[in-house]
């Protein structure tokens, strides 16, 4: 009776000692052999690599007015699914590169403005050329007499 319990005792310390094995070989890897703070290391690491190449794919692309559309479209979506949404595939913007997002936000914005305007005029410029030049001719004069007018 004694031996049956100094055996159930060895066998039970055993089983202890193996789970407590397991357990420290689960914490330290999984089945392929690479730690988990490794894999956390090498997410890092991948994300910061993506990070860069949304960078350099931004700087690149803004060198030319289709790169400059591409920019826009690339960092406004980075903007909705990286900063608000938190998608975590998306790199976020940093606050410098929001602040140039605005910046390329307002020139567009007043680019397209421009453009609503020019169409306009010419739509009235082909219907009646003269009325064209009048309105061209009086918003001018207005502008420089406001320019010049103490008032």
């Amino acid at each position: 009776m004694v031996s049956d319990i100094e055996e159930q005792e060895t066998e039970q310390s055993i089983a202890v000692r193996l789970k407590a094995e397991r357990a420290e070989d689960v914490v330290k890897s999984d089945d392929s052999g690479t730690s988990f703070t490794g894999k956390t290391k090498e997410l890092k690491d991948a994300a910061q690599r993506l990070k860069t190449v949304y960078r350099i794919i931004n700087g690149a692309s803004a060198i030319t007015v289709v790169g400059l559309i591409v920019t826009f479209l690339l960092m406004n979506a980075q903007l909705i699914f990286g900063n608000l949404l938190k998608v975590k595939f998306v790199p976020a913007l940093e606050i410098w590169e929001i602040i140039i997002l605005g910046i390329i936000d307002v020139i567009i914005l007043t680019v397209l403005f421009c453009l609503i305007v020019l169409s306009t005029i010419s739509v009235v410029a082909i219907t009646d050329p003269g009325e064209l030049f009048k309105l061209l001719w009086s918003s001018g004069l207005q502008i420089i007499k406001n320019a010049f007018s103490p008032s």
